[in-house]
């Protein structure tokens, strides 16, 4: 954890080939510029057709009250700082597991909370030095509870359910499940995870290694009812949780293999935590998890043969280019495991966040026709100092209220209708800009920073549509202007003559 360590690992970075070429991606971007946009006749013309922000917010439905594990609640969250006897520090991006473990231990034990981001080294921003003063390392996540500062995620955990997660009757059993250092069956499948996940020279072994510890995991969770020390959530689900998560998301990305459909009581055991509330809101995505792992491991997750299928799934709606989607199988495809949820109540989640956040998104989606920063971090798709392109921002928010007002009614005419104005108003580089602002926002939507799994997908799903009637409007101007630019060429010829 310390700056000598990570400078090192800066410098290891900067000699491979993936950081090398995007550091000359950067510098192309930025000796290029900026796309250039024009887009005013079309948001003149568009914005006709669309709800401004305030009629949006007027249409969405009244929002219910979340149930928390079975209360009528809303998270301990809060906005006031007066409020809270615990403050948070936890990574900006929803990332790390070791916060994930302290964010589901605030909303089970229903304690107020506020939470302060801060981000990853691997986003490529410092750290603020008043957090620094909390915590020299710079480790995530920190917790100053009741005026005392606790550095790290389980005594985070302890302090907080002052031995309430505990059960004295189990304290053997959480030991050997959690509680003895490397010993422990949570850390030696964490070390079994890493040589599969990273490694290279066995697979064969690396994966029956696993497999193994996976079984072991199975046996300790055949009288699990429904959790692991039994009706009560225990220091021990959530220690296994966050990572147990993680290693299933990158199997079945990398390695095509999903431990869920081999070991029954691992799937009951997932399905108990994915009823609760306070597990549902922490967790992340397999495209989040595909693309967060690699930077955060500072190394390469290997992908073996057969993952192919299965990272089709996952990256469809996320990474498809307008033009090759057409996959109406994957179009429809939502991740297993997040219980019940209706496309509805997905929806008005995305339509929500959208009105909250409009400005915000507009802006960031304009990074898709701006410049890439000149700093290269290893999240490559965090591009911290990236720059928008101011010139086709209300382009883009014209595009968010028509993606709103899709998802509200459910309906997707107008998706056709706008993107045929576009046709008249724009140039076909224009709306490559435009497609490339949406398809930047599209491939960074993230799970649960963003919004929960099934609005991600509706969200994605809405964006790519916009994205391939776009495509074919940019079609019909390029034709446009190839006969426009084939007849001046002829009125040139026979004025020269």
């Amino acid at each position: 954890a310390g700056s000598t360590r990570h400078l090192l690992g800066d410098v290891l970075r900067s000699l491979q080939p993936k950081y090398l070429s995007q550091v000359k991606d950067a510098v192309r971007s930025n000796l290029n510029g900026p796309q250039t946009v024009n887009a005013t006749a079309f948001v003149d013309a568009a914005s006709d057709l669309v709800l401004e922000w305030e009629e949006v917010e007027r249409r969405l439905p009244t929002q219910r009250r979340a149930k928390v594990n079975g209360k009528s609640s809303q998270s301990n969250q809060s906005d006031n700082a007066d409020e809270p006897t615990v403050i948070f520090y936890r990574d900006s991006a929803a990332w790390c597991p070791y916060c994930q473990k302290v964010w589901i231990a605030l909303e089970e034990l229903q304690i107020p909370y506020q939470v302060i981001k801060i981000d990853m080294r691997c986003y490529g921003v410092g750290k603020p030095t008043d957090f620094l003063r909390l915590q020299p390392s710079g480790n995530l996540p920190c917790a100053v509870i009741n005026g005392q500062v606790v550095q790290d995620s389980d005594d985070i955990i302890d302090a907080l359910s002052d031995g309430a997660l505990r059960p004295p009757e189990h304290a053997d059993r959480i030991r050997d499940l959690c509680d003895n250092g490397r010993e422990s069956l949570e850390r030696r499948m964490y070390a079994r995870w890493m040589w599969w996940l990273t490694g290279v020279r066995r697979p064969q072994e690396y994966r029956d290694l696993m497999i193994e510890h996976f079984a072991e995991l199975e046996e300790a969770l055949q009288h699990a009812d429904p959790f692991m020390l039994g009706q009560s959530i225990s220091i021990a689900d959530i220690r296994f949780l966050p990572f147990v998560e993680r290693q299933i998301a990158s199997l079945v990305y990398f390695k095509g293999y999903n431990p869920r459909e081999d070991f029954p009581n691992l799937n009951r055991w997932l399905s108990a935590m994915e009823a609760r509330a306070s597990y549902r809101q922490t967790k992340s995505d397999w495209y989040t998890h595909s693309q967060a792992l690699p930077p955060q491991l500072a190394a390469d997750c290997v992908a073996e043969d057969g993952c192919e299928e299965s990272q089709s799934r996952i990256d469809y709606l996320s990474t498809a280019r307008p033009h090759d989607a057409t996959n109406s199988t994957l179009w429809d495809w939502n991740e297993p495991g997040w219980g019940s949820h209706t496309a509805k109540d997905d929806r008005h989640e995305v339509v929500r966040k959208l009105v909250q956040n409009h400005v915000a998104v507009a802006k960031f989606c304009a990074r898709g026709a701006g410049t890439m920063g000149s700093k290269v971090v290893s999240a490559k798709l965090s591009d911290p100092t990236a720059k928008p392109n101011p010139d086709v921002q209300s382009a883009v928010d014209v595009v968010l209220r028509l993606i709103a007002m899709a998802l509200l009614s459910g309906e997707d005419g107008k998706i056709e209708h706008v993107s045929a104005v576009a046709s008249k108003t724009m140039s076909a580089s224009s709306i490559a800009a435009l497609i490339d602002c949406l398809d930047y926002l599209r491939a960074r939507i993230g799970v649960p920073r963003d919004m929960s799994h099934g609005a991600a997908q509706e969200f994605r799903r809405a964006l790519l549509k916009v994205s391939v009637q776009l495509s074919s409007s940019c079609a019909a101007a390029a034709a446009v202007n190839a006969v426009e630019t084939e007849t001046e060429m002829k009125e040139g010829m026979v004025g020269t003559k």
